[in-house]
């Protein structure tokens, strides 16, 4: 698969960050042709997709990339979603919604800037969670996005939600270029340049 640009090199020795770089290289090293984009927001308001993924006649995904480990919390009546820092459960925005509204923005942003209106698949990832918690089920947002759990097998993971949807127009080689241009300012698939597997 192609990425737009090489893996920002100041965030591999970032904590924060690892999780993503796994991710990059996992759809880097993939068979199905695509592409993707690492880091991507429709503007300063919006939220940031961490990927933005495109495999050519099955879908697109906007996928929040979130690694260590997240637990779903009810207080009173409302929910809290809480992540484990030095042995400490801290609170956290709702990765659900973070998933959807980057979602969102995608799909917005497409058609509003000349792109296709395809359909975004929202997925949420947890690169370092084995099993997810049972909790999850209990927020609310989570019957709008897709939960996968390791970045092992990615593409097969990612084929599987497309089917399990049950798009009905997945991108073709000239809706991904179409869609590519739009989003990063005019820059089609001849123009990217890292990996191989392009459409």
């Amino acid at each position: 698969m192609e990425a737009f640009k090489p893996f920002n090199e100041e965030y591999i020795d970032d904590p924060l960050r690892r999780a993503e770089h796994r991710v990059y290289e996992e759809l880097l090293n993939s068979e199905p042709p695509g592409l993707f984009i690492h880091e991507w927001k429709a503007d300063k308001r919006s939220a940031e997709v961490d990927f933005v993924v495109w495999i050519a006649d099955v879908g697109l995904f906007a996928i929040q990339v979130k690694g260590g480990t997240y637990r779903y919390v009810i207080r009173d009546t409302e929910g809290e979603w809480q992540l484990r820092k030095n042995g400490e459960w801290v609170k956290v925005p709702s990765p659900f919604r973070q998933a959807w509204s980057g979602a969102k923005g995608l799909m917005d942003a497409l058609p509003r800037r000349g792109g296709y209106h395809t359909f975004v698949l929202p997925v949420l990832l947890y690169t370092d969670m084995e099993d997810l918690d049972p909790s999850f089920e209990f927020d609310p947002d989570h019957c709008r996005v897709h939960v996968l759990a390791e970045e092992r097998d990615l593409v097969d993971k990612l084929v599987a939600v497309a089917r399990e949807r049950g798009i009905n127009f997945p991108p073709g080689a000239d809706a991904i270029d179409r869609d590519a241009r739009t989003i990063t300012n005019g820059r089609g698939r001849s123009q990217w340049g890292v990996g191989m597997n392009s459409p």
